[in-house]
């Protein structure tokens, strides 16, 4: 923002259509987070229509002046909550941070001779990218360990639903595929319930 302002003076900069300027959010060194332009909207950003039209732009507030324009840590700690929650949303799932006017992680320097986003900010950018991949494999991590397990084979069956898969199998009415046995756990507990209600005894 080149200077320590508040997310809604910020926002009344932008208002002005004679400032020909926007993004789509603000950061003030607070730490709160404005939206000032929707994300399916192109915000007048970087001087380059063809970047702002595929990025989702953000302003921060600097709480020191040239010739590095610091940000707080409230301002930093908010831009990668921000980033991270933008990637989750739009499905980008890794950052890619090249210095230049390729990958989807862009700044205004690389599009008009300006300072922006600062040299604090910008030398950050590497760990930016860096922390919000981290933070978006974690929650792919998760999201794996949540996934209903498979069991491809009898002996991956857990010991309390093996007798019933076992019972199914010699009877034929449990065969798997091509590849094996492929039994979701959700399955196996319904056939082991009915198993267990006598729906399976002849």
């Amino acid at each position: 923002m080149a200077g320590n302002v508040s997310i809604e003076f910020c926002g009344e900069i932008f208002s002005s259509a004679s400032r020909q300027a926007s993004s789509n959010y603000g950061i003030g060194s607070d730490g709160r987070i404005a939206l000032y332009v929707d994300e399916a909207h192109r915000a007048w950003t970087t001087s380059s229509s063809a970047n702002d039209n595929r990025a989702v732009t953000i302003e921060v507030a600097n709480c020191g002046g040239a010739p590095n324009w610091p940000v707080s840590d409230k301002a930093y700690a908010a831009l990668l909550d921000l980033v991270t929650d933008i990637c989750k949303r739009n499905n980008i799932k890794q950052l890619n941070f090249t210095d230049g006017k390729t990958g989807n992680m862009t700044v205004h320097r690389k599009f008009a001779s300006t300072a922006c986003p600062g040299d604090y900010l910008y030398r950050l950018h590497p760990q930016i990218a860096a922390e919000v991949n981290k933070r978006l494999g974690q929650k792919d991590k998760e999201d794996e360990e949540m996934a209903e397990p498979v069991y491809k084979e009898i002996l991956d069956v857990p010991s309390w639903g093996r007798p019933t898969v076992e019972k199914l199998i010699a009877s034929g009415a449990l065969q798997g595929d091509d590849s094996g046995l492929n039994l979701p756990y959700t399955m196996l507990r319904m056939l082991v319930i009915h198993d267990r209600m006598g729906l399976y005894d002849k």
